[in-house]
């Protein structure tokens, strides 16, 4: 295909007016590190600059007396233990008694020299002690609680108090926490987990029909716990 002469014309005017023309594009003034501002010094570039995806991070939340704080816990405790031990005495005696106090009246005791002869006493013992005992215990509890910030500390630290009942039918589950934790520990969707609070404390209360399934009397809690024999 030949082009005539105004059709080559034409096209030229065309890129200048794009912008596209050689002769009307500039050398490159920004590098990958560094740009333009409006007077036209050289500045580093910034992500909110150079990035597509350039997201402000949100600023610090103040928080307040009373405000809302997500507790996320997981908690689980372990515990393994045995014992064993056993215990065997064997004592024998033979005593014989030479010298013995008589009471003369009511104001006189004296040596009495057994005339009779000397009374005599044999005995032995013989005690076998033997226990055994294993407890194996595991427990976790995992669940949300939405506390309260009761006071904050003169550091920014904050006191976190929060109380969580739950019943179904007959059953209740009754949950409670106290602790400490720093503002910059609570995420932005306004929960923290409980291994970062600090003196956490996590009191965990249970009636109903399972609790009374498995708990011990009155009688049987007083003797496990002052162990007669």
């Amino acid at each position: 295909m030949i082009l005539r002469p105004i059709q080559i014309l034409t096209f030229a005017a065309l890129l200048i007016s794009v912008g596209v023309w050689p002769a009307a594009v500039g050398a490159q003034n920004n590098s990958l590190y560094q740009a333009q501002d409006l007077s036209g010094r050289q500045v580093p570039l910034t992500m909110q600059q150079s990035s597509l995806i350039y997201s402000a991070a949100p600023e610090a939340r103040a928080f307040q007396m009373q405000d809302i704080v997500q507790v996320r816990v997981d908690e689980m405790a372990r515990t393994s233990s045995q014992g064993r031990n056993d215990q065997r005495k064997n004592a024998s005696f033979n005593a014989i008694l030479n010298n013995w106090i008589r009471l003369n009246g009511l104001n006189k005791a004296e040596i009495d020299e057994m005339a009779d002869g000397n009374p005599q006493v044999r005995g032995s013992v013989q005690e076998t002690y033997r226990a055994e005992n294993q407890v194996e215990t595991t427990e976790r509890l995992t669940l949300n609680i939405a506390s309260r910030i009761v006071d904050i500390r003169p550091n920014g630290n904050l006191v976190i108090e929060g109380h969580k009942e739950v019943r179904i039918n007959d059953q209740v589950w009754r949950v409670s926490l106290t602790g400490l934790c720093r503002q910059q520990d609570i995420g932005r969707d306004n929960t923290i987990t409980s291994d970062r609070v600090i003196d956490f404390r996590l009191a965990k209360h249970e009636s109903g029909t399972t609790r009374d399934g498995y708990k011990r009397g009155w009688f049987k809690t007083a003797y496990d716990r002052w162990a007669p024999f």
